[in-house]
């Protein structure tokens, strides 16, 4: 179980990485190619291919946040400091749903009321 909560505690920054790796890929090669064979478009080949680096150091600057921030919260419930699942003591996720706020937890994938 806790390696599931762990899991989908930093799946999140995870996924943050693969979509600013995309997007960076797609701004240093894809964009500059196509756009370096039109002469209107050709200037903004290279102002693309500069977005794509500063696209990857922001998705790093994201992803190192988001990574402390789940370690954060994984250190505060093993203090005891977090709220907990009321079934199997894992880390739960505050939520809104059609019927007001719940906690889902991590762990076991249980919902309950606040």
């Amino acid at each position: 179980m806790l390696e599931r909560m762990l899991f989908r505690l930093y799946l999140p920054s995870v996924l943050v990485l693969i979509g600013g790796w995309i997007l960076s890929y797609l701004f240093i090669t894809t964009i500059p190619s196509t756009f370096a064979e039109s002469k209107m478009l050709s200037a903004l080949a290279t102002k693309a291919s500069l977005a794509g680096g500063n696209i990857l150091w922001i998705t790093y600057a994201a992803v190192a946040l988001m990574a402390l921030y789940s370690t954060y919260r994984f250190w505060s419930w093993s203090n005891g400091n977090e709220c907990c699942c009321k079934k199997c003591g894992g880390v739960v996720s505050e939520r809104n749903g059609r019927y007001g706020p719940y906690l889902k937890c991590l762990a076991c994938s249980k919902t309950t009321d606040f």
